[in-house]
């Protein structure tokens, strides 16, 4: 009976998946958990697979997933007190060149090329002095990206906050070195022992409240992280 079915679904051979009983102990735990999730439980192994051949290969390249989650120290733009000026540096390894533009170059496209360096990635340099008065906290800026399908603004993929223009609707990233640094309350959470096990819990923040329209950090932070830590 068994041989018979499979030759049925040889065109579909995911299908013996649900046709064949599969042990109890051989589940995932979620699956174990969750009887619902029974009818996907090919879906949820294909995604399991897929995660650990992803986490694999990070590890491989950044060593580990906490150096991988640190990313942004390196991408972006950060200030180098070394160097007295901030560096802004982009993976796009299938881009012809980039410049940097916005308002402290009263967006020239051209101006701000960005050069690869010995990674592969593209960065480019800005003095404190030369750029005190118009690299400036608030101030708007995005990278236009030059590639096959032509040249197109793109808003950098590491910035630490994004607005929209309310007349023109148009996104852009926006500078933001605060005078006063966020004061982290949990100053005893040590990073590198809890990424052992992360537990990992995606949420869209603007999508996470009960009310119409896009939900607020503030929202967020007041009203969905605590249901979050609940739930533990």
């Amino acid at each position: 009976m068994i041989a018979a079915t499979a030759k049925r679904v040889n065109l579909v051979p995911q299908l013996l998946t649900f046709i064949l009983p599969v042990n109890q102990d051989e589940k995932l735990a979620i699956i174990q958990e969750d009887p619902w999730l029974d009818p996907y439980a090919h879906d949820v192994n294909e995604r399991f697979e897929r995660y650990k051949k992803a986490r694999k290969e990070i590890e491989e390249a950044e060593e580990s997933l906490l150096n991988f989650a640190t990313g942004h120290y390196y991408y972006g733009i950060n200030f180098n007190k070394e160097k007295n000026g901030w560096v802004y540096r982009e993976w796009a390894p299938g881009a012809h060149s980039l410049f940097l533009t916005g308002d402290f170059n009263e967006w020239n496209r051209t101006t701000h090329k960005l050069e690869k360096n010995h990674k592969g990635d593209w960065e480019i340099f800005l003095p404190y002095e030369e750029y005190k008065n118009t690299f400036v906290h608030g101030s708007k800026v995005k990278v236009n990206v030059h590639a096959v399908n032509g040249s197109t603004d793109r808003i950098p993929a590491y910035i630490q906050r994004v607005i929209q223009d309310p007349g023109t609707h148009d996104f852009s990233g926006q500078l933001w070195f605060p005078e006063q640094p966020f004061e982290w309350t949990d100053k005893t959470f040590d990073l590198a022992e809890n990424f052992q096990q992360p537990i990992i819990y995606e949420c869209h923040v603007g999508m996470a409240q009960e009310h119409q329209g896009v939900g607020t950090y503030r929202e967020f932070a007041d009203k969905i992280l605590l249901r979050i830590k609940d739930g533990g």
